[in-house]
């Protein structure tokens, strides 16, 4: 009945009389009444034309009326109960944004993979002590390190050894946990997992803790690598592995290395998700409840997204270690090059 209320008026009196006609067959009516139905339902078919060309609706369906209001008596209260009954139609439009901010007073600086290049890290501490400077002072204050600080690059024993220095300023300082850390940790459980290891970095890493060449082709070989690196590495290094966070979060904001896993509750996301996952996440575009932060997946800028903001910008391949600055709802980017390195030297 609905649908055709909108419809030309020959078509609505049409389906209305057919459906009177139905409805006073095999009663003791009038010709009279008949025609007072027939006249009732042309006047209101004209009042429904006038009423869509003027936009206001028609008074008996705004003011809930009765059938006998419309003198159609008996007979034709089917049809106006049926009119005043109609759906009327939802209301449409996109949901605002869902904006996420941190909790007033609170900072934060979330730095990218750094893959065990000091350098780049050294000029990148330099520079959020110019930031912070420059900034009024804030109640809370974080250093936020991804996770992947080591392996690919020379100096990963460096760049713990600066990550373990107290921060400036008085800012607090958390190291998250990524794959590249777990390889390590795994690694001084087993030695079977230097076969992977190797092949994304680990090899370095050993190096820059000072352990010799060997031919690394057997099991057995293996092993002694890792003999040999658990003698050399600092047992405050080792602390500082075994100590890093699987996530952070605060405010409308969760850090984590890799990313989460789409459909699952931030606070139910399994370790493994943390640190490895990547294209379930990446090309997720919905809401996960916060503002993801993470790196793990390189790209060429920092990406900022309404759902996710990617901070790795591939320092080990571009040169260019990122950094974000989070601030209420506002982000924005510092980065380091190693290009404007070379040039200064």
């Amino acid at each position: 009945m609905a649908r055709f209320l909108a419809g030309p008026r020959h078509l609505y009196i049409g389906v209305e009389r057919r459906r009177v006609r139905w409805c006073i067959k095999g009663r003791s009516a009038t010709l009279s009444r008949k025609r007072r139905v027939f006249r009732k339902i042309r006047e209101f078919g004209c009042a429904k034309e006038r009423a869509t060309k003027h936009k206001p609706e028609h008074p008996a369906i705004r003011d809930g009326r009765r059938a006998e209001d419309f003198g159609a008596g008996r007979n034709g209260s089917m049809i106006l109960r049926a009119l005043r009954q109609r759906r009327q139609p939802a209301a449409t439009g996109r949901l605002p944004p869902v904006v996420h901010a941190l909790p007033d007073g609170c900072r934060v600086y979330a730095i990218g993979d750094i893959h065990g290049h000091a350098d780049l890290l050294r000029r990148m501490l330099a520079m959020i002590d110019a930031e912070e400077a420059r900034r009024p002072p804030a109640t809370w204050t974080v250093e936020l390190f991804l996770g992947d600080v080591i392996d690919r690059g020379p100096d990963s024993r460096g760049v713990v050894d600066m990550l373990l220095a107290p921060p400036g300023g008085g800012r607090h300082r958390v190291c998250l946990r990524g794959n590249h850390e777990d390889c390590l940790l795994r690694f001084l459980e087993e030695p079977s997992v230097l076969a992977n290891w190797r092949a994304f970095g680990g090899l370095e890493t050993l190096a820059s803790y000072g352990l010799s060449h060997r031919p690394l082709s057997t099991l057995d070989d293996f092993d002694a690598a890792r003999i040999e690196f658990l003698s050399k590495l600092p047992p405050a290094h080792k602390t500082f592995f075994e100590h890093t966070w699987m996530f952070y979060e605060q405010g409308g904001f969760f850090f984590a290395h890799a990313g989460v896993r789409p459909g699952i509750p931030l606070n139910e996301q399994t370790a493994e998700d943390l640190m490895y996952i990547r294209g379930p996440f990446i090309s997720y575009h919905g809401d996960f409840g916060k503002r993801i932060v993470h790196g793990h997946t390189p790209a060429a800028a920092v990406e900022i997204l309404p759902n996710r903001i990617n901070v790795d910008t591939g320092a080990y391949a571009t040169g260019r270690l990122s950094c974000v600055v989070i601030e209420g709802d506002r982000v924005d980017v510092l980065s380091v090059d190693r290009t404007a390195l070379r040039e200064r030297a």
